[in-house]
């Protein structure tokens, strides 16, 4: 019988085969025949065709990165819920489980589940060099790291550790760090070829022993987080993420040894640094106090919605009124009346108050001057400017803004000033204004778009101004746009070109919607 369980497990023939086959006695067959008859045994016999079918093929994900197209298709959604079935799914891809199992399924798609080896501790005298022993656990993907030679001392440094890499995911190495051997040959005074041919070839557990980049330069520099000789200054290292306030090209730099190396800047970018802090432990007088040096930076934070407030711990709203701003003509009231015409209880235009009397299209509270001119006083006005020569006082109430959010409902705003004094009480810790620049197209795509056979067609209002616009008013337009572009870079959130109104509609209508589902940068101290 034991032969015969073998050959059943191990022969790809079937049950009925071997019944019928003459290889087998009759008491065998009679066996063979009872197991046959019962429906457990069949289904046994099923599932294991079926296992040997699962196992037979190789399973591989069809997307590495699947978080991004369900993140794609639950914009697209909510943009087109008319579509069958639509309501179920975005209800179903809103839930942070299911975004946290497909998060899941690009880790694994994407081999991100590899071991972290903590650092091996050492404990050695300030005159002893310590060797850090680093044991990577190296498949087919390479080092993630490249290295250079020292020429005056032949070391074999790390130049530059990749972003997303092994070395990078194992937080062991970092750059400048000295590799002195790779599992147990010495690389020192070697050709750089040799070391570098040492460790793409190397498979498995991959042992290198590393002088640390700190205990290399402590002997010259006094180390990082250490205090120097006089006791003045304490140095430190500190991850920061940070807007740019300055434009910057290396190639206009004298100074710079290197200009390839060098990182083009502009006003408004978003880094990820590793900030050198150098603190003083001196006490200076007040004669010696200097003024405070110039902000190149401004300190970012991730905002996500629903997150409990700092100072409160009450759960933030998940939305930020969206405040578009942009040149006279460019369409940003005409895109801010459709937005919130696709869906009017999810968007809301705030209202306004104001010292006339008469009613107009936009719905607006009638205050006297001094009921306006006290709410000025108390902070509780977002922009505040004149009409009519002056005789008509308008303004946005903050308390406008904050009923919207409370009520579940996303304020779009179109200020009245130029920026960026009219954005000073839309960007407050309290609202988390998002800022949107409505860009004018280039000079010949303008006048395609704003034609006079084109304007007949659509609203009188579609690009603000309810005509057509001159050829100087368009040149006028582009010049103010830059001018507007370069003086507010840094408060701009999101740059939206209008060079085709439904197209700019739905991109505008898709990003409100990802604010509410995803992080965003803000100034750290709204935080």
């Amino acid at each position: 019988m034991l032969q015969l369980q073998q050959r059943t497990c191990d022969s790809p023939l079937s049950m009925e085969s071997l019944i019928k086959s003459g290889s087998l006695s009759s008491d065998d067959k009679e066996f063979l025949q009872q197991f046959s008859n019962d429906a457990n045994m069949n289904a046994v016999v099923k599932l294991c065709d079926i296992l040997e079918g699962y196992l037979a093929r190789r399973v591989a994900p069809v997307t590495p990165s699947a978080l991004e197209d369900v993140v794609e298709a639950y914009d697209y959604l909510r943009c087109h819920p008319h579509a069958e079935g639509c309501h179920e799914l975005v209800h179903l891809l809103r839930k942070p489980h299911m975004k946290a199992l497909i998060q899941c399924h690009d880790d694994l798609a994407n081999r991100t589940y590899g071991p972290r080896l903590s650092p091996v501790p050492h404990e050695v005298d300030e005159d002893d060099v310590s060797v850090k022993i680093v044991e990577l656990v190296k498949q087919d993907e390479p080092l993630g790291a490249t290295i250079k030679i020292n020429e005056r001392t032949g070391a074999i440094l790390i130049a530059r550790v990749m972003h997303g890499g092994l070395a990078d995911r194992s937080d062991l190495l970092q750059a400048g760090d000295e590799v002195q051997a790779v599992n147990q040959v010495l690389v020192a005074g070697q050709d750089p070829m040799t070391a570098i041919r040492m460790l793409t070839t190397a498979r498995g557990n991959v042992r290198l022993s590393v002088l640390p980049s700190e205990r290399r330069s402590s002997s010259t520099a006094g180390g990082v987080g250490s205090v120097s000789s006089g006791g003045q200054q304490q140095v430190g290292v500190s991850p920061a993420t940070v807007r740019v306030l300055f434009n910057y090209n290396p190639a206009d730099d004298g100074l710079i040894p290197c200009q390839e190396a060098g990182l083009c800047l502009r006003l408004g970018d978003i880094l990820q640094l590793l900030i050198l802090l150098v603190t003083s432990l001196l006490n200076s007088s007040g004669s010696d106090q200097q003024q405070p040096p110039p902000q190149f930076y401004e300190e970012l934070g991730r905002f996500y919605p629903g997150q409990p407030d700092g100072p409160t711990g009450s759960p933030v709203p998940p939305y930020r009124p969206l405040v578009l701003i942009g040149p006279s003509g460019v369409g940003r009231r005409e895109l801010a009346r459709q937005l919130v015409g696709t869906d009017r209880e999810h968007f809301a235009l705030p209202v306004l108050v104001s010292t006339r009397s008469q009613q107009r299209p936009e719905p607006f509270v009638s205050l006297t001057a001094a009921q306006i001119r006290a709410l000025a006083e108390a902070g509780r006005l977002a922009e505040q400017w004149t009409e009519d020569g002056g005789n008509e006082t308008w303004a946005l109430p903050v308390d406008s803004l904050t009923k919207l959010l409370r009520d579940g409902r996303v304020p779009v705003c179109v200020p009245h000033g130029p920026p960026p004094h009219c954005l000073l009480g839309l960007r407050t810790p309290s609202l988390r204004a998002f800022v949107v620049y409505v860009k004018p197209p280039p000079l010949d795509v303008l006048r395609e778009t704003r034609a006079p056979h084109l304007l007949q067609q659509q609203e009188d209002s579609l690009y603000d101004t309810g005509r057509q616009l001159t050829l100087s008013e368009l040149e006028a337009m582009v010049i103010e746009g830059q001018r507007m572009e370069s003086a507010c870079a840094h408060l701009i959130d999101f740059t939206l070109v209008n060079d085709d109104l439904p197209v700019a509609l739905e991109t505008l209508s898709e990003l409100a919607y990802r604010l509410e589902t995803d992080f965003s940068y803000v100034p750290k101290h709204w935080l």
